[in-house]
């Protein structure tokens, strides 16, 4: 295993500065829709962990433009688990066009956002007693 140091925006290839740019304009739209008066974000969609996990993955077909899809986590039971954010773009790529190849998967990007604020119903004595996930989807 390698790391690396963050890098500059400046300092990567234009096709990483695209992909941080599609992520941006995911969060910033992932944000307002999140707040909107009667989102579940809290209450269903991320109802054990909180916590929002984006994707984006770039799809590029041979002589055609490239695409980006979005996804977000999902918790919405324990009985059946979550569908991690990437899983979940992979699977709006594939849902726009099944004839899709993995060839023309080129990059995924993950953005971990912050702990959802506590604003739902839920009392803090019952958030602590919630099961807490255990394992990331990679």
């Amino acid at each position: 295993m390698e790391t690396y140091p963050a890098l500059q925006r400046h300092e990567v290839d234009k096709d990483v500065q695209k992909i941080v740019y599609e992520m941006e304009r995911w969060k910033d739209d992932f944000v307002i829709k999140m707040k909107a008066p009667k989102s579940e974000i809290e209450t269903f969609w991320l109802r054990k962990s909180f916590q929002p996990i984006l994707a984006i993955v770039v799809i590029q077909k041979p002589n055609e433009p490239i695409e980006y899809f979005r996804g977000v986590n999902m918790e919405v039971a324990m009985s059946t688990g979550s569908l991690c954010a990437e899983r979940n773009a992979i699977g709006s790529a594939f849902v726009s066009d099944p004839s899709i190849r993995r060839e023309y998967f080129k990059m995924v990007a993950v953005l971990q956002m912050p702990n959802l604020p506590s604003t739902t119903r839920m009392s803090k004595l019952d958030r602590e007693l919630s099961p807490q996930p255990s394992g990331v989807c990679v």
